[in-house]
């Protein structure tokens, strides 16, 4: 049971990234190459700008390419590393695995004057 519990607990840790994104002016100088949250009509998309122009701007996802008109766009968050992302994610991880095999050892029985019985 002990085991289920840290299991269920550390799937959070596992899935974040780190990256995180923070917001920038639709009309700044976005940079071709990089990776950006374009948030339309209430739903973020995670994309790779290809090229813009004035009104437009031409993106990959996947496979695809998409044109999307600047009027049409929300938001843009542009993504960045996160060293306290990284640094929480790789003590939490290595914490988790201590915390997990120490949840899992098991002893030699220790009999009461001290003496440990080891089985032979």
């Amino acid at each position: 049971m002990k085991i289920s519990i840290i299991l269920l607990l550390s799937i959070p840790l596992l899935l974040q990234s780190c990256y995180s994104y923070k917001v920038i002016d639709k009309n700044s100088n976005v940079a071709i190459g990089k990776k950006y949250k374009i948030k339309q009509s209430n739903k973020f998309e995670k994309v790779k700008l290809k090229s813009f122009t004035d009104d437009s701007i031409i993106v990959s996802y996947g496979k695809t390419e998409k044109q999307m008109a600047k009027t049409d766009i929300l938001e843009i968050k542009e993504r960045e590393f996160s060293k306290e992302k990284t640094v929480f994610f790789a003590m939490s991880t290595v914490l988790g695995f201590v915390g997990l095999s120490e949840a899992t050892y098991k002893s030699p029985p220790i009999n009461y004057l001290g003496n440990t019985n080891f089985p032979k």
